[in-house]
């Protein structure tokens, strides 16, 4: 097919995963369609501002289904599925109030730049998707064991997930860039996701700010899919938040009236052994029942050991 950075050839395992997810797998193709035209506009602008091929998109498909809060069983999590060290290398903080594995711009941009990466690494776009998925000492290992860079010709070496992977980007890539052409005529498409950005400081309670931006705390947490905890983070200067588009200046109107009191700041302490959550609300000058408050813990609940309790 002409017009990609990203070869897309046709073969008998290509035409094996596009009789898959346009039979067995129509379902989650379909899935797949309808969020991408929620994400693929403001996905398409950042890998081309990060200088990789517009088409890897679609790799966010087969990956997580293009949802930013999907979880593996390998705590890979997020859009573009990062483990903890891989994210942290590219920027993706991780923290008890924040996952920006999750966070759908910052994402995409650390994929971009980990998949530039490994171009730059193995010069060969099939096998940076094959280092994507499985890293990049699994695919050194298949070149040395069959001689050959040619992913066509080393794919039987790989991870048995891995060597369907190319093939499965390229049918999916197929299906998506011509729907109809593969019987995909009557999908709703979400539509484009639309936000503007305001700056908060330190932890505000998310239904107070959904007060101000006159939302909800759902569609809050939909354009900010980062926030783990009900609050922005704790310390955190200037954090970025998403509000429905158009609401700008009636959140800073209203964010410009919140009282000082209502603007708490917090703290995070690690319970050590022999601790109780009487003691911590004593050493702090708290009662036990903001502190249950403050964390969700029921009453009954004992602490562990390295649980982080968050003290306002």
């Amino acid at each position: 097919v002409q017009g990609t950075t990203v070869p897309l050839v046709m073969n008998a395992l290509v035409e094996r995963n596009i009789s898959f997810f346009t039979g067995r797998g129509r379902v989650h193709m379909e899935r797949w369609l309808r969020n991408s035209g929620k994400y693929f506009p403001l996905l398409r602008t950042i890998l081309k501002e990060e200088g990789v091929p517009e088409e890897l998109v679609h790799l966010s498909m087969i990956e997580s289904g293009v949802n930013p809060n999907a979880r593996s069983w390998a705590r890979a999590v997020g859009m573009w599925q990062f483990v903890k060290g891989t994210g942290r290398l590219y920027g993706l903080r991780t923290s008890y109030f924040l996952d920006e594995r999750r966070d759908f711009e910052k994402a995409t941009r650390a994929a971009a730049r980990h998949m530039r990466d490994l171009y730059e690494e193995f010069g060969d776009w099939y096998l940076v998707l094959s280092a994507y998925n499985s890293g990049a000492g699994r695919v050194y290992s298949g070149i040395r064991r069959t001689g050959s860079t040619d992913f066509w010709e080393m794919r039987r070496r790989l991870p048995r997930e891995t060597r369907n992977y190319a093939p499965q980007f390229i049918a999916v890539t197929l299906i998506s860039m011509n729907p109809a052409e593969y019987g995909f005529t009557d999908v709703d498409m979400h539509p484009p996701i639309a936000f503007d950005t305001v700056r908060v400081d330190d932890g505000i309670d998310l239904d107070l700010l959904a007060d101000c931006a006159s939302t909800d705390v759902t569609t809050l947490r939909e354009l900010n899919p980062e926030l783990l905890q009900w609050c922005t983070p704790p310390g955190m200067k200037r954090y970025v938040l998403r509000i429905p588009q158009g609401r700008s200046a009636t959140f800073r109107a209203k964010y410009a009236e919140i009282p000082a009191s209502a603007k708490r700041d917090w703290i995070v302490h690690t319970v050590r052994r022999g601790e109780t959550l009487g003691g911590i609300a004593n050493r702090y000058g708290l009662t036990v029942d903001v502190l249950r408050e403050t964390n969700r813990l029921p009453a009954a609940k004992r602490l562990s050991v390295n649980k982080q309790i968050v003290i306002p």
